[in-house]
């Protein structure tokens, strides 16, 4: 059974020809007691009460009443942190979940009228709201409420998600670095990060900016963004142990490249894996990772066909990659780059995972051209429509899976699409 606030994790890893599945406690839990876990994606499950019981009601036809949603011992709003005026501390929240029972559509907007008081989890500061004026902290509270209003309704820009620079930062100063808004930006810099390096390329190219420094600061940007949502879920959870903690690690490691990452990295997986038979071979990768970059090219990708097909039909492999490498970011490595000590590993991690689709011609296929980075936008049209075709319910691979935010459009990215909530 679902809850906001599970007591379980699952875990699925293969096992001879099928797959076995770990059902893992996140906690203590009494004989008797109700095992469950979260159905929502890592980046829904940021969001605020009201937000979350649509898409549970609209992806599984059910209103949720878990502890989290429904404020059982008194369990506050902690997606929604604002700049408490006691300490200055991100710690102010709604002292209950921000929800509205009826009408059973309302959105999240809406929903700001349940907010009566807020908490701050450092210093214990209540503020009510309604205030006489002149006392202490007199429309604070309505002052959080509007800046939440304001944030939920910036303008969206597609793959790259709100335009902070709609408003005023004065506007939105009240909310904390780990408020839910923020988070969810960066969950969807990182669900979109191919799809918005290209635009940032194609609009190079007019100005001949170089495509290096390009690619380097997006990468800046998704290091960043993975680092935000990672914190906010270890916040918003309560522990440590998520299966998206290790996806999220591995993109920072990917971004910087440094070694500390690749260790913290290691260190994630354990956590979140430890003794879990179904999931040694993702283990092994990252201890593989961590301690070899070019071993995990030359031999872990292999039991990953569709992210590695393509490159494993070619040796010797790292010579192959780095021309695509240097197809794909001209001059992004040194000359030295048949050096196995230089970072064309780190290099080809970041092309596959911002440019899964590029590719190079077979040596059996003469006269087919080499797949180039950018996808002619008539076939990225024709991709979209055909997805759309798809027959409902139909099952998809982790490579293709089609993930829709309430409300909005599918937008093209790596793994899968995600749009704004409403």
């Amino acid at each position: 059974q679902h809850s906001c606030e599970p007591n379980c994790m699952t875990v699925a890893g293969p096992a001879g020809s099928g797959l076995k599945m770990h059902i893992v406690p996140l906690r203590p839990i009494k004989a008797g007691e109700q095992l469950t876990w979260n159905y929502l994606p890592y980046w829904k499950q940021l969001w605020p009460t009201q937000l979350r019981r649509q898409a549970l009601r609209e992806g599984w036809h059910f209103h949720c009443r878990c502890r989290r949603c429904s404020g059982g011992d008194s369990a506050p709003e902690l997606t929604m942190q604002f700049r408490c005026p006691g300490c200055d501390k991100g710690e102010l929240c709604p002292a209950t979940p921000c929800a509205v029972e009826e009408p059973a559509g309302a959105g999240h907007v809406a929903s700001l009228r349940s907010v009566s008081e807020m908490v701050c989890r450092s210093c214990e500061l209540r503020i009510h709201r309604d205030i006489p004026e002149g006392s202490p902290h007199a429309g604070y509270v309505e002052r959080c409420v509007a800046q939440e209003a304001v944030g939920f309704s910036l303008p969206w820009r597609g793959v790259r998600g709100r335009d902070f620079g709609a408003v005023d930062p004065g506007m939105l100063d009240l909310m904390a670095e780990h408020h839910w808004v923020h988070a969810d930006h960066a969950s969807h810099e990182l669900e979109n990060g191919p799809a918005i390096l290209a635009e940032d390329l194609d609009g190079a190219r007019p100005q001949g900016t170089p495509r290096t420094e390009l690619v380097r600061k997006a990468l800046d940007v998704f290091a960043e963004a993975a680092e935000r949502v990672a914190s906010a879920l270890v916040r918003f959870l309560g522990h440590s142990r998520s299966v998206a903690l290790p996806e999220l690690q591995l993109t920072r490691a990917i971004c910087t490249g440094s070694p500390a990452d690749w260790d913290a990295c290691l260190q994630v997986h354990i956590t979140a894996f430890r003794d879990l038979p179904a999931v040694e071979s993702t283990m092994a990768a990252a201890r593989c990772l961590a301690e070899s970059r070019r071993s995990f090219f030359e031999h872990e990708l292999a039991r990953q066909p569709q992210a590695a097909a393509e490159l494993f039909r070619h040796q010797p492999f790292l010579e192959q990659e780095e021309v695509l490498v240097r197809q794909w970011v001209p001059a992004a490595l040194p000359d030295n780059a048949r050096d196995p000590s230089a970072d064309l590993e780190t290099w080809s991690l970041r092309r596959m995972w911002l440019c899964p689709d590029v590719g190079w011609t077979p040596p059996d296929e003469e006269g087919e051209e080499e797949k180039d980075c950018e996808v002619d936008e008539e076939e990225e049209e024709e991709e979209e429509e055909g997805a759309e075709e798809e027959e409902p319910g139909a099952s998809a691979s982790v490579g293709a899976t089609a993930r829709e935010r309430v409300g909005q459009g599918p937008t093209r990215r790596r793994l899968s699409a995600k749009t704004s909530p409403t």
